[in-house]
């Protein structure tokens, strides 16, 4: 649940997010719960193009673990103009006595922009995941993100 913590008058967003879920270790699952602050701002990336760029630091309870995670995430992009809009995901996180690890991913959003092409109440994200944690991996990243 996402609750928005100032008006949706200006450029600026603040929300709060609560979640529950599960995930999985090995072969085992487990609850999952998580408390996240969201500040976002959109800005003028050129004529025709709006831009955004949001701050998410979130504090991970994984049940079955013994320390919880925290994190620190930015994404910036494009949310008007072309079809294919780029944006870029930088993931931190730090595990008590575990260390710190992060994941980079550069992406294109397709369709769903606001005011361009494709527009729509989604968007497809494919990008290309550079993870530190466990060991250092890439992957193919592939998504759905919703307008609201």
């Amino acid at each position: 649940a996402r609750l928005p913590l100032i008006a949706r008058t200006g450029r600026t967003r603040l929300a709060f997010e609560i979640a529950a879920g599960a995930h999985h270790w090995q072969t085992s699952w487990h609850k999952m719960t998580r408390a996240t602050l969201s500040l976002g701002r959109a800005f003028q990336a050129g004529p025709g193009y709006d831009g955004w760029l949001n701050i998410d630091a979130a504090y991970e309870r994984r049940y079955g673990f013994s320390r919880p995670a925290y994190k620190l995430d930015l994404t910036a992009g494009l949310s008007s103009g072309p079809l294919l809009r780029p944006l870029l995901q930088i993931e931190t996180t730090h595990v008590p006595g575990q260390g710190r690890y992060w994941s980079v991913t550069p992406a294109v959003l397709i369709g769903g922009a606001r005011g361009g092409k494709g527009g729509g109440n989604a968007a497809w994200l494919i990008g290309v995941e550079r993870k530190s944690a466990p060991q250092d991996s890439y992957g193919l990243k592939l998504a759905l993100w919703r307008n609201f």
